[in-house]
């Protein structure tokens, strides 16, 4: 959710965001002022609940949203627009991979086509595949998507944390 400044490194108003972040960490662990929120959203269960659904729960949210519109980054001397809101761009689901990745990333599966994401109960997400799940199944969430996340909290604006391989 940070924006780059070239292709590896933050911009200065993305440092800034990251420093408050930072803050609010120190604040409550270090300093002990629990009304400071620094935790953002985070997978805390993935369950299989149909024949083609998937439902994520997440904590550190009262309430997740789905952030719309279209963002403008810049890198490397070019501007890209990407378009927010649709959630099943956020997600892959994949069968048939190994419990176990290894640094090689063999063996992750076949992936799913994520037919609908929709947010349930404020902090669950109902994904939807076109194919029926079986055997071994796993989630990803923003991981290795974009610069962009579109899965939020309602309150604080913090990006859902990503998540790899989630069984």
């Amino acid at each position: 959710e940070l924006e780059l400044g070239d292709t590896i490194h933050n911009s200065a108003a993305a440092n800034i965001k990251l420093g408050k972040k930072w803050a609010n960490v120190a604040k409550n662990v270090v300093y002990g002022d629990t009304s400071v929120s620094f935790r953002q959203p985070t997978i805390d269960t993935a369950m299989i609940t149909g024949d083609k659904e998937i439902t994520l729960t997440f904590k550190n949210t009262d309430g997740l949203k789905a952030v719309t519109g279209t963002k403008r980054i810049g890198i490397t001397n070019s501007l890209t627009n990407i378009a927010l809101g649709d959630l099943t761009k956020e997600f892959v689901v994949r069968k048939g991979g190994n419990k176990v990745m290894t640094a090689s990333n063999s063996g992750k599966g076949t992936t799913l086509t994520v037919a609908s994401a929709e947010i349930v109960d404020g902090t669950k997400v109902v994904l939807t595949t076109e194919e029926e799940l079986s055997g071994v199944v796993a989630v990803d969430c923003m991981y290795g998507k974009r610069f962009t996340p579109t899965l939020v909290d309602s309150v604080t604006n913090e990006s859902v944390l990503s998540f790899y391989n989630v069984i």
